[in-house]
């Protein structure tokens, strides 16, 4: 039966409260269910046990609407809006229910999404890879209610090198108890980003993009992912625009991270943060533009590991609006290598106020090493 025919089947059947309504495709076709129960996702949808259950559904394309009840604090289940072998441009829509151990994972490769505006969940992940190393891209995770503990826009956990960008997650409402990711993985992750307009936080934990470490990875790279961050209520905050963290090479450079009203208690802010043997943090920004400070800003910060080289350099500081007091803040920082060098970083204050009780302003910082000025 091709698509549009079993719509104008579906546009014929009687609509009963309460029940699971499901166009559900072949191989190669798009899926619609709608599910209200374990009961419903048993009948409609391709489920898994491996240690845990996973359940997908079949077709390209889908749309998976998941309108349950909580399920409590002991059951896990997985929910996947694509197939089993993976795949893109699969959209999740969770209205309801979850638990404690129920996650959300839009598919595996490319343009996948999840909009979550109630229900409670451990994970929300756009797209979600754990073998290989496929390119994974355009993947979105938007929440506005609910709660959830971990984010990514895209998460790949293997050890394989692999290429992740554009993906993003938006959170305008919820509660989230955790961490929040615009894209995780080994190799190269960038041009990733999160935007937080709202919601309310335990610990206000952010990466725009962040490359893990693996030993058979000698190159990473998190560059030119961005975060905006506003109206948001948290215990404690730390903050990484992208961090990349490797043996060899590790570059964290052209990073963005806007600070708008909240406030800001507790850890760090960080525009790009890399730490290898060879580490680079160059021309990172980090824009403050209102919202109450004490916590550490690090526009720039580099980590020489095992006698490396870390190089802080052409970092950018930019405060415009806000209350700031009790911290420290940095324009470059390049650290623990036998050579350290902080060059051409800036802080640049327009306007805001600085209280009594602001400890450091520096523009650089090399330790045991050398800090310039702009050429």
């Amino acid at each position: 039966m091709s698509i549009k025919d079993a719509k104008r089947v579906a546009a014929c059947l009687p609509v009963f409260a309460g029940m699971a309504m499901v166009f559900s495709g072949g191989i190669g076709e798009a899926a619609n269910v709608t599910v209200r129960s374990i009961a419903d996702a048993n009948k409609y949808m391709e489920h898994i046990y491996d240690g845990y259950d996973y359940y997908y559904v079949k077709g390209s394309n889908n749309v998976l609407n998941i309108r349950m009840n909580d399920l409590g604090n002991y059951a896990s289940y997985t929910f996947s809006a694509g197939p089993k072998g993976g795949g893109s441009g699969h959209t999740l829509n969770m209205y309801s229910g979850g638990g404690k151990y129920f996650s959300l994972i839009g598919s595996t490769l490319n343009n996948n999404s999840i909009v979550m505006t109630d229900g409670r969940v451990y994970e929300a992940v756009g797209a979600k890879q754990t073998t290989g190393n496929q390119a994974m891209s355009g993947n979105s995770v938007s929440i506005s209610g609910g709660s959830v503990d971990f984010v990514y826009g895209a998460y790949a956990t293997s050890s394989a090198s692999t290429n992740i960008q554009n993906n993003h997650v938006t959170i305008s409402g919820g509660t989230i108890g955790s961490s929040v990711y615009g894209a995780s993985g080994v190799g190269t992750v960038n041009n990733n980003g999160v935007t937080v307009t709202g919601g309310s936080f335990d610990r206000l934990m952010i990466w725009g993009g962040y490359s893990a470490y693996r030993e058979n990875v000698p190159q990473n790279e998190a560059s030119e992912n961005t975060i905006s961050v506003s109206g948001f209520t948290a215990n404690s905050i730390q903050i990484i625009g992208g961090e990349a963290n490797g043996v060899a090479v590790a570059t964290a450079n052209k990073n963005k991270v806007i600070l708008g009203e909240g406030i800001y208690t507790g850890n760090s802010v960080t525009g790009g943060e890399a730490r290898a043997v060879s580490a680079t943090a160059d021309g990172n920004v980090v824009q403050v533009n209102g919202g109450t400070h004490s916590e550490r800003i690090y526009t720039g910060y580099a980590v020489g590991k095992d006698t490396g080289t870390a190089i802080a350099g052409n970092n950018k500081l930019e405060i415009n609006d806000g209350s700031l007091g009790g911290f420290k803040i940095y324009g470059g920082y390049a650290t623990d290598g036998t050579t350290n060098i902080a060059r051409g970083n800036q802080i640049i204050i327009n306007g805001g106020t600085m209280t009594s009780t602001a400890s450091e302003i520096i523009g650089a910082l090399a330790y045991n090493g050398l800090a310039e000025d702009m050429p």
